[in-house]
């Protein structure tokens, strides 16, 4: 029973995800698993990120090719705005971040420049592709003021960075609001 309901929603998504979907960061840890199993569900997926680290679980799993991939800069704006208009997805999940913390106190400027200002490309790059129906920005809890109660966030928590990357990523944030605004009427930013 379990088996033929699980079939049934995984065929409803399918129907609702018709078009490319664009995956950004698809060589990261989330992206790789994330394009692995839209393949599996029969999905067109399409990857852009950075090429992938030496021991990542892309490299581990053998990615390389399993579907179709772009290695783009998104701060690169001139590129990745020939290779998302190449593509014409239907859908941008948005992963591609520099993630790392520790990484972020190194190299504040290009934290900042990743998360914020190639967030910014792609959304700036996305709202004039007219098959693009939706686009789904990921985010991390470190967007949230940590007044280090132990409860859980919720959508509706003030917003606050104290770190190089969480900051970045409140600024992220700021950045979808505005595009919201932007975009066309028929293209849904979350």
């Amino acid at each position: 029973k379990y088996a033929l309901i699980m079939v049934s929603k995984v065929n409803s998504l399918k129907e609702k995800l018709q078009g490319k979907i664009l995956v950004t960061g698809h060589t990261g840890f989330k992206g790789t698993w994330l394009t692995l199993l839209l393949q599996k569900i029969g999905c067109d997926v399409v990857g852009i990120s950075l090429p992938p680290e030496k021991n990542s679980l892309y490299n581990i799993l053998e990615r390389h090719s399993e579907i179709e991939e772009y290695f783009v800069d998104i701060r690169d704006y001139s590129n990745l705005s020939r290779i998302v208009n190449l593509i014409k997805p239907s859908f941008i999940i948005h992963l591609a971040a520099q993630p790392i913390v520790s990484f972020s106190y190194q190299y504040p400027l290009e934290t900042f420049q990743t998360n914020v200002m190639g967030t910014a490309n792609l959304l700036n790059i996305a709202c004039d592709i007219g098959e693009l129906k939706s686009i789904v920005v990921s985010t991390t809890d470190k967007v949230y003021l940590n007044t280090e109660t132990h409860k859980s966030f919720i959508e509706d928590d003030p917003l606050f960075g104290k770190d190089p990357y969480s900051c970045s990523k409140v600024a992220a944030e700021s950045v979808i609001a505005a595009w919201r605004l932007l975009a066309n009427r028929k293209t849904q930013i979350a």
